[in-house]
């Protein structure tokens, strides 16, 4: 529902506004893509009501790149908004770590990483990139030293998060953006303090020492977008479907894993919508870093913080991070495309699609329980037990096996299913060793780098 909000308020007042609408190339693109995807939801998503959900974020993008185009004079008022906000973030990321307050899964426990209220360490540390960049940028204009401090916060912040490749990406990011804005003599002393400063976080750092191209949550992740370019593969056109991975990953996948998306956003773009969708969002990127490499902005730098994280996380799932992008976006330059008068007047209609997927989603949401991809056929199988029918129970609990062998509870089920039918004697001890054996068998046909990494019992 977060999405419906960030959609319907600003776009409230965009639609009654006599405000002139810019149309760049971009947003045709990405209004493309939104089309791609509108068409994955119609013909190809097995939930009608996650794919209209994962339709939404990817409305969001167009809408508020439309959105920010037009309100290019308030430009300074929502970058200040948006770092004001991601200073509460780090503010209140801080307390909580402190003890002064509390947020529920504001440090994960068994780690102590801070994920402050985004609830997810990883994009946390993506936005603490992102504010340590615009405290810089503050500095630059205004020459206040509370800046720097501020900037220092926020990379403090980025440490207490734990994540390591962010950690990278930002000293890359950080040192780019610094050097572009500095003469010969400062830049020199300012590459030798950040190398210094670098080297020395690498020996105090923690879990920033580990990082490692074999770390098992890296693998697991190259795993999963293995699994998802071979679904692209059999699925070009649309993907495998708006919203059907995070259901039917475990019918597909070569090592135990279970995620709600892909940790590359990159990938999910082909899942949901297939090779078109993820071409159209490559483009944008692609030609909005292209016009503004001369300059070299912080919305530059933002952009290139943003679609190099996603490639190892899913953080355009977060409403914040896609504003953020749209709005950087908005100010690099961009091939504005000229249109009839009438076209532009009834743009502003747009608006109001927000408000009727709100009522849409208002109706539908409460009565929406997630399913089961094989919730349907485990009761049958459940159901052939307790009629003593063993033999089908047994062929039905295979079939799941064979659809999703990681799953502990049909393993379960079966080696019960299996016991139970040798006491009653309609299965040998034989037949049940082998089919034991057939089960373990196909237990360990993984992934070579789930065996070689994770897999170390």
């Amino acid at each position: 529902m977060q999405y419906i909000f960030l959609l319907i308020i600003p776009f409230a007042a965009f639609a009654l506004s006599k405000r002139p609408i810019t149309i760049t190339l971009n947003t045709i693109f990405l209004a493309g893509l939104v089309l791609v995807m509108l068409i994955s939801l119609i013909f190809a998503a097995k939930e009608p009501q996650i794919g209209l959900r994962e339709w939404l974020r990817y409305l969001l993008l167009p809408l508020y790149l439309l959105f920010f185009n037009a309100e290019k004079e308030k430009s300074a008022w929502f970058m200040r908004a948006f770092y004001i906000g991601i200073f509460c973030i780090a503010l209140f990321g801080l307390m909580a770590y402190a003890g002064s307050i509390i947020i529920p899964s504001g440090i994960i426990e068994q780690s102590g990483r801070l994920q402050s209220t985004i609830q997810y360490a990883n994009t946390t540390a993506l936005l603490m990139l992102i504010g340590a960049l615009y405290s810089v940028q503050y500095f630059i204009t205004t020459k206040k030293w509370r800046y720097p401090i501020y900037a220092v916060g926020f990379a403090y912040c980025l440490y207490l998060t734990g994540s390591r490749t962010t950690f990278v990406l930002f000293f890359i990011i950080a040192v780019g953006f610094a050097i572009s804005k500095m003469k010969r003599t400062p830049r020199l002393i300012a590459i030798g303090v950040l190398t210094a400063a670098f080297i020395g976080v690498i020996f105090v750092g923690g879990r920033i020492v580990q990082l490692s191209l074999t770390e098992p949550t890296l693998i697991e992740r190259v795993i999963t977008w293995q699994d998802g370019l071979k679904l692209t593969l059999q699925h070009p056109l649309l993907g495998l479907g708006i919203g059907n991975w995070q259901f039917e990953q475990f019918l597909y996948q070569s090592a135990p894993y279970g995620v709600r998306y892909v940790h590359n956003y990159y990938v999910q773009l082909l899942l949901d919508g297939g090779v078109l969708a993820f071409v159209l969002f490559v483009v944008v990127i692609v030609s909005a870093l292209w016009r503004s490499m001369k300059e070299r902005s912080i919305h530059f730098f933002i952009v290139l913080a943003i679609v190099l994280h996603i490639f190892l996380d899913f953080d355009m799932t977060y409403g914040s991070v896609i504003l953020i992008l749209a709005f950087s976006l908005a100010q690099l330059p961009d091939k504005e495309i000229k249109t009839v008068l009438l076209f532009k007047k009834s743009i502003r209609l747009l608006a109001f699609v927000p408000a009727i997927l709100f009522l849409v989603m208002w109706v539908m949401e409460p009565k929406y329980i997630t399913p089961d991809p094989l919730g349907s056929e485990f009761t049958e199988a459940k159901q052939l037990y307790s009629g003593e029918q063993y033999i089908p129970a047994i062929e039905k609990t295979e079939k799941l096996l064979h659809l999703w062998r990681y799953n502990e509870n049909y393993q379960a089920f079966y080696l019960d299913l299996l016991t139970k039918a040798v006491d009653k004697g309609v299965l040998s001890a034989g037949d049940q060793q082998q089919k034991l054996m057939i089960m373990e068998q196909n237990k360990a046909q993984v992934n070579p780098l789930y065996e070689k990494y994770i897999n170390k019992k």
